[in-house]
């Protein structure tokens, strides 16, 4: 915010101060407060971004659990987490490590029309990933992987009915993304996700469910494509939404 008043400075005295990135809305807000401009309220475009900061905002009127973790907090020291919950930053899109585990009861039938209350994601997977990498075992859903410019997706087929052109429907409209067979990253990536994901599942008696993971992993390009960019960006950061 100092960096734009200090560029204005000495200018003529502007209309309007805006910006077309996310993450620079709270900036834009206080830079238009500052110059007596019509903007945002600041509070509102930080309470927006920082997740934490919306949820204890709204904990009055939606007490839904929540818990801020720091780089090196211990995750077991959580009490009372319900089950399911959902694991994001706290700030951002970009994706780390993700195993969407979920698969579909039924073989999917796109006939039926509309998918999303038969699909393992409901809507946006993969909105903005900028990094890291994410495997779908079920239904990625509809609209999936819109706005992507970076990182890897890797997809469930031959599976459930998914086909290739199944999941092509479901990629966002305009999303800058292709469907590709596996190349040799792939092969790790999947080998990695599922090993590790596995061991989770070994870890709550499912050993049965770990060892069908890790044959998924053995027999990779029978079971899986990937989604990515056409253009990866080198520098994350300066991705807009």
């Amino acid at each position: 915010m100092c960096a734009v008043v200090a560029a204005l400075a000495g200018r003529p005295e502007p209309d309007a101060v805006f910006s077309n990135s996310d993450h620079l809305q709270t900036q834009t807000a206080l830079a238009a407060r500052y110059l007596g401009l019509l903007g945002k309220d600041w509070p509102a475009t930080l309470r927006a971004k920082n997740k934490a900061l919306m949820r204890r905002h709204l904990a009055p009127l939606d007490p839904v659990f929540s818990a801020e973790l720091a780089p090196k907090d211990d995750p077991t020291r959580l009490e009372n987490v319900p089950f399911p919950c959902v694991v994001k930053p706290r700030e951002g899109v970009a994706s780390e490590d993700v195993v969407l585990a979920g698969e579909p009861e039924q073989p999917v039938d796109d006939s039926q029309g509309c998918v999303v209350d038969r699909a393992n994601a409901k809507g946006f997977a993969f909105e903005y990933m900028t990094s890291g990498r994410a495997i779908v075992l079920g239904d990625i859903g509809p609209w999936a992987c819109a706005g992507m410019t970076g990182g890897r997706v890797y997809v469930r087929f031959n599976a459930f009915g998914i086909d290739p052109d199944a999941i092509q429907r479901r990629l966002g409209e305009g999303a800058k993304v292709e469907l590709k067979d596996l190349d040799a990253e792939a092969w790790v990536d999947i080998d990695d996700l599922l090993s590790g994901y596995a061991e989770e599942l070994r870890a709550t008696g499912q050993d049965g469910e770990a060892e069908r993971m890790l044959g998924l992993a053995e027999d990779a390009t029978s079971n899986f494509l990937m989604v990515v960019p056409h253009k990866v960006q080198a520098d994350p950061s300066v991705s807009t939404e």
